[in-house]
């Protein structure tokens, strides 16, 4: 979720079956996909997911509950994953989803709702960062991470918070994105914490960036403060942010991105740009591996009162997530919708891309 701002203003890539990014890839196994379908659980209000190709199991985060949903997109079964201290406890909120395919290790970002709920003005709560291993179907470490906060406000003077997105290299450490302030975590297969980056020039109630994707040896971001799509090197110990100059931007529009995400099928050439304010997902590419980027358009989402939060591949098909967060006429609260639709957007994305 992102501090939320009311805003005015030739390339076919075909699909393999064992095509990897970062922790993500298809699963030629699964089922082919279902098309739309339509999750019926009373106050889901999932704001991120991803998908288990090993068991072909899509994860949602119940965002105000505190806990995740296994869901089977062909037959519709599902199953909840609770965790201690967490689901049903107030101010968290499961807000980051993301899969690791070459461990089987599923991440969630259990967060304090306190800091998206007010916009920045309470930035108290705990942030905890939950492993799940979905062999054994079993809770793996739950982090704290107040000792990296501590850390960062010692060193840079700046308290970050608002832990909700990550992603995993190749060694598999995780890389886990506090919004407020502006910090990425590294986090080792065995659970150490180490600071990895550190925002310039931003401010503990500043949303900088919501969501973090990798692909090789870089880290990309959307940096909300310079409306700017950034790369972090992996194979530095503390890099600097490199701006990724993106050609053909529409004037008109200022473009946010409360998640990211490379879908597989492509083997690393776009980037799925999850717009809040302009209501629609965002598509980037490239040709350089992202020393450059060009925009190559959007998709609108045309779900009534629904947010496109994030996107997911589902075997070789592309889906916009929704989320409500004005149900109740107040921002970021549950309310007691049942249905939420997941919108399978794949002759979409293709029609921009050829």
């Amino acid at each position: 979720m992102k501090l939320f701002f009311f805003l005015s203003t030739a390339f076919a890539a075909g699909a393999s079956a064992a095509v990897q990014v970062s922790g993500r890839s298809m699963n030629s196994s699964c089922p082919k996909a279902p098309g739309n379908f339509t999750i019926e659980r009373n106050r889901l209000y999932p704001e991120n997911l991803d998908f288990d190709s090993h068991h072909c199991k899509l994860y949602l985060g119940a965002n105000f509950d505190g806990y995740v949903l296994v869901y089977d997109p062909w037959n519709g079964t599902q199953k909840t994953i609770e965790i201690p201290g967490v689901t049903g406890v107030y101010p968290y909120h499961i807000s980051g989803i993301d899969f690791d395919n070459r461990t089987g290790m599923m991440y969630f970002a259990a967060n304090s709702g306190m800091p998206f709920e007010t916009s920045g003005a309470n930035l108290t709560g705990p942030n905890q960062l939950v492993q799940y291993d979905t062999n054994t179907e079993t809770l793996g470490y739950i982090i704290n991470m107040e000792g990296f906060q501590q850390e960062v406000l010692q060193s840079h003077s700046l308290f970050v918070t608002g832990f909700q997105d990550m992603d995993e290299d190749e060694e598999g450490n995780v890389y886990f994105l506090a919004t407020y302030g502006g910090a990425v975590a590294k986090v080792s297969p065995l659970g150490t914490v180490t600071p990895f980056y550190v925002a310039q020039n931003t401010n503990k109630s500043t949303s900088w960036s919501n969501g973090i994707s990798i692909t090789g040896d870089k880290a990309l971001l959307f940096d909300e403060t310079q409306a700017a799509l950034i790369s972090l090197d992996l194979t530095k110990t503390s890099p600097a942010a490199v701006n990724v100059p993106v050609s053909g931007l529409p004037t008109d529009e200022t473009i946010d991105c409360d998640g990211l995400y490379i879908p597989p099928k492509y083997d690393g050439r776009v980037l799925l740009c999850s717009s809040d304010g302009l209501g629609k997902i965002i598509v980037f590419r490239t040709e350089d591996g992202w020393e450059t980027a060009s925009f190559a358009g959007g998709i609108a989402n045309t779900i009534a009162d629904g947010w496109a939060t994030a996107s997911v591949q589902i075997n070789n098909s592309i889906y916009m997530n929704e989320e409500y967060f004005f149900d109740t006429g107040i921002w970021d609260q549950a309310g007691n919708r049942t249905l939420f639709p997941v919108v399978d957007i794949t002759s979409h994305l293709e029609s921009i891309l050829s």
